[in-house]
């Protein structure tokens, strides 16, 4: 597919400049009347086809002729979602070889340009670098960096594991690991700076990004972060089965096992039967509904242990840190777990026949047992404050659950061990959003503006501004360390003392406490208590 589409108004020139990379010459686009080339769909990998289906990625071999470097790839297999708002990949622009990635610089100026590296998200289960609003062109030509976008292999191909060498388990992240290594040996040749890598993602980008941050596979490979509704610290649901489990009912369900035949028993022969299966096989999403989502896999070479236990321990790398939350993360989140009770939209939900009976039961089966001042703090919202309903309740609650409460943790960790935070509450509602108005500022809202890529209709005047506000401060992070701007509202440090933090909107401000104090009922629930002497001495002895 050509960028005609996808690029907004740009008008596609071929480049002039042919990059040689460490594998071979690649040749991309000019974006004329922007002032930025793009370098598409370069592999970084050898596709992940046939026997090594399941595998960990191996490096892409050496090529002699230039390579066309000028149309997006496609998406990586992925269950076909009907109850979402939005289908980043339709069924004709998914394939199994799909280990590419993509690259955005500005022409002219420094030789030596930070690069910003992004990680989408969509719960390890859906998403792509190709999609319209991930197009790092306004964002490289209005911030003067480098931006990459990747692919990685996703839920069935991307997380399954036989704990064996030919099917290990979170071969999607050993991708990111790859791809983020060759942006690093490659940088120099775009007129970037290998040393000044800053990975950013949303959502479960946000969750590999943090988990980059405690991974001793990446140990080198990059220089600060940014996390976007979206952290490694998460919340022990007793609704998620087990890798084994998933896995074991995958390949039950693909006929690849039984009760004989079983990944415990038998790996090798489950893994090689599903190796043969034509890729279609794993688009289906009634597979999704009856195996369940595949959680990472814990003890390998890439999380040794737990990420919630190696934050706790002080097992990350110390850097600056920019991260943040969206006002009303928790409405699109529930309405995902709801769509037929809610709609894909949530334009259901004021009519919909869900009470404090059926919150607690939610609560109860998708979270856990928790305590009733938990509970109490949400549910008891509805009998003090008028027009709050019980989905408004349970939103908020599986919200803080989900995404806010591990950033704040997130937070916590890094500003005892003394490294610079910047916290962020994104309070702006797309004045072309689909979604209920119930839902505020919805997870993912933020993303657009990010990238400087309207979603919908053509941003506005005011979201114009919004957006070259935080494509400014993203930019600035990237280059320095620090968001602030000479001129605008300050950003200040996050501390646990003065847990001050930026609420970025039409006008931004400073307020305190972005939880207020909510989180403080979560954090044993987390088994995210502070040992703050542990991880002071730590940053001694690193």
């Amino acid at each position: 597919m050509k960028l005609l589409i996808l690029l907004l108004v740009a008008t596609l020139v071929r480049c002039d400049r042919i990059v040689t990379t460490t594998n071979g010459p690649v040749k991309g686009i000019s974006l004329s009347p922007k002032k930025v080339e793009a370098f598409l769909g370069i592999p970084y990998a050898e596709p992940p086809v046939g026997p090594l289906r399941f595998a960990k990625p191996v490096p892409k071999s050496s090529w002699e002729e230039t390579y066309d470097a000028s149309e997006l790839p496609p998406s990586c297999i992925q269950p076909l979602l009907d109850d979402f708002y939005f289908n980043p990949s339709p069924a004709g622009n998914m394939r199994e070889d799909c280990l590419y990635l993509n690259l955005w610089v500005p022409e002219g100026g420094s030789d030596s340009k930070p690069i910003m590296l992004f990680i989408h998200g969509g719960g390890y289960l859906s998403g792509s670098s190709n999609m319209r609003v991930y197009n790092g062109a306004n964002l490289a030509e209005h911030g003067d960096v480098i931006v990459a976008t990747i692919n990685y292999r996703l839920w069935i191909l991307g997380f399954f594991s036989g704990l064996i060498e030919d099917a290990p388990g979170n071969m999607g992240m050993y991708d990111q690991i790859m791809a983020l290594q060759w942006i690093k040996d490659n940088a120099k040749y775009f007129g970037g700076d290998p040393d000044n890598i800053v990975l950013f993602g949303e959502s479960a980008g946000g969750y590999a990004v943090s988990a980059l941050l405690v991974s001793p596979l990446s140990k080198g490979l990059f220089k600060r972060a940014i996390m976007q509704s979206g952290t490694a610290i998460v919340p022990p649901l007793t609704n998620a089965a087990g890798l084994q489990v998933v896995s074991q009912n995958i390949a039950g369900f693909l006929g690849c096992a039984d009760e004989n035949d079983t990944l415990a028993k038998n790996p090798e022969a489950v893994v090689d039967c599903l190796k043969a299966l034509p890729s279609e096989r794993f688009t289906d999403s009634n597979l999704l509904i009856n195996a369940g989502p595949l959680p990472a896999r814990i003890g390998d070479s890439i999380l040794p242990e737990n990420t919630n236990d190696l934050f706790r321990k002080g097992y990350f790398k110390d850097t600056e840190i920019l991260l943040g939350i969206n006002r009303d993360e928790g409405s699109l989140l529930f309405t995902l777990q709801m769509p037929a009770l809610l709609g894909v939209f949530g334009e259901r939900a004021e009519t919909a026949e869900f009470n404090e009976t059926s919150a607690r039961q939610f609560v109860s089966t998708r979270v856990g047992d928790v305590s009733y001042g938990i509970e109490e703090e949400y549910f008891g919202r509805v009998r003090r404050i008028p027009g709050y309903t019980y989905v408004r309740a349970t939103a908020d609650l599986y919200g803080d659950l989900i995404i806010n409460c591990g950033t704040v943790f997130h937070a916590d960790y890094y500003s005892l061990r003394d490294n610079p935070v910047y916290f962020y509450l994104f309070d702006y509602r797309p004045d072309s959003t689909p979604l209920a108005e119930w839902m505020g500022v919805a997870h993912f809202d933020e993303i657009q503006y990010v990238f400087g890529n309207p979603m919908h209709e053509e941003f506005t005047k005011s979201e114009n501004q919004l957006s070259r506000n935080i494509m400014d401060k993203w930019a600035a992070f990237a280059k320095t360390g620090n968001p602030n701007i000479r001129g605008r509202v300050k950003w200040p440090r996050y501390t646990c003392e003065n847990p001050k933090y930026l609420v970025i909107s039409k006008r931004d401000r400073v307020a305190v406490r972005p939880d207020n104090n909510r989180c403080e009922l979560w954090r044993n629930f987390f088994q995210a208590v502070i040992d703050r002497d542990t991880l002071r001495r730590l940053k001694k002895t690193q």
